[in-house]
């Protein structure tokens, strides 16, 4: 029995995404393979999910997770987390043209300069996301057990 398949029988399931996500980051990195879509889907979601839990959406958009803030609203709504995926859109809107670099330099940069806008706003949507309308971790495990055949 694969990894993946003894973590989705889990009675646990936050133990069972953790299993998930760290076989994926780990199975690929030691094989030297890039991750599939739907595999960056889950990573990314799972990443988004820890941030947010840690720091907010500041947290998220000021690391390393804020590179993928586009693949990670794509996961989103993969795994049918809309309105997660909204309130990450509505905190996505505060950038400039809504548009968030990949670099994480040039993000911090214009976080800095744009502070004043957003530790209200991203609060508030905080707040909205610590309700959990979408219950993420349920909703991966879902998406993996729909989509088993293309993970490891």
């Amino acid at each position: 029995m694969s990894v993946i398949d003894e973590a989705i029988k889990l009675d646990d399931k936050d133990d069972a995404a953790i299993m998930i996500s760290d076989h994926i980051l780990e199975t690929r990195q030691d094989s030297g393979q890039k991750l599939t879509q739907k595999e960056t889907y889950i990573a990314c979601v799972f990443i988004f999910d820890q941030e947010l839990n840690n720091g907010g959406f500041d947290q998220f958009f000021w690391n390393s997770s804020g590179d993928r803030t586009q693949i990670t609203l794509d996961g989103l709504r993969a795994i049918g987390a809309d309105k997660t995926a909204d309130l990450l859109k509505s905190a996505m809107a505060i950038f400039p043209d809504g548009i968030i670099p990949e670099d994480r330099n040039k993000r911090q940069e214009i976080m800095d300069s744009i502070e004043d806008k957003t530790s209200d706003s991203w609060e508030q949507l905080d707040n909205k996301f610590y309700d959990y309308e979408d219950d993420l971790t349920e909703l991966i495990i879902e998406y993996i057990k729909k989509n088993r055949k293309e993970f490891l």
